[in-house]
């Protein structure tokens, strides 16, 4: 990855902010930064949408996120991620 990438972490709408269901996302930045990386167009010819979100859910696991967040995060990823996937 180049220096000066940003990114938006795990970028989360507002409505979906919940307390205590939606957990702070800060130890999930590497999983972020990885799978922002993908979608930002820079890995598009080796890795296909489905493949970049199972990154980030291995990645997410790797660092200690609980299943059940990281099964959650990666459902709003499956769900929603077209929309950036195809925008990039």
């Amino acid at each position: 990855m180049d220096a000066g990438f940003l990114t938006s972490f795990s970028s989360v709408p507002w409505y979906v902010l919940l307390p205590g269901v939606v957990p702070k996302l800060d130890k999930v930045k590497e999983a972020s930064i990885v799978h922002s990386w993908i979608y930002k167009g820079f890995e598009k010819r080796r890795f296909n949408r489905f493949q970049a979100d199972r990154i980030f859910f291995d990645a997410a696991l790797e660092t200690g996120f609980p299943l059940w967040r990281t099964a959650l995060a990666y459902l709003g990823l499956t769900i929603a991620g077209w929309y950036v996937w195809e925008g990039s």
